[in-house]
């Protein structure tokens, strides 16, 4: 997965950072969409194929100068007793810290 400078506002043609990621959904899944959270800089939300089934929430620290922007893994949020499949779209409440994700099929998760 790239990262791409979303403060300059500029298209920005090479990634500011890469992070390693299973994202092979395959012809039969809803392709992965990362989500920024509105409520904090350089924080976003990804689905995983990773079992047990989980969601990933990633910071990322941005490089002024000559200094690389990282990112790592921040949290996994997983239930292995209600989500048995892939998490392809989710996104952040934009006031609390809530995370929605779905699935293919329309079932929704609310993690708080």
């Amino acid at each position: 997965m790239c990262i791409r400078d979303r403060q300059s506002g500029e298209l920005e043609t090479k990634a500011a950072c890469n992070v390693k990621h299973d994202n092979q959904t395959g012809r039969y899944l809803s392709v992965f969409h990362a989500r920024w959270d509105p409520k904090e800089d350089g924080a976003f939300v990804v689905g995983s194929m990773c079992k047990p089934r989980q969601v990933e929430v990633y910071n990322c620290t941005w490089g002024e100068g000559k200094q690389k922007t990282k990112c790592h893994r921040i949290m996994s949020l997983q239930d292995s007793e209600c989500i048995a499949s892939v998490q392809s779209r989710n996104c952040f409440h934009p006031t609390r810290d809530i995370v929605i994700s779905g699935n293919a099929s329309g079932r929704v998760h609310v993690f708080r």
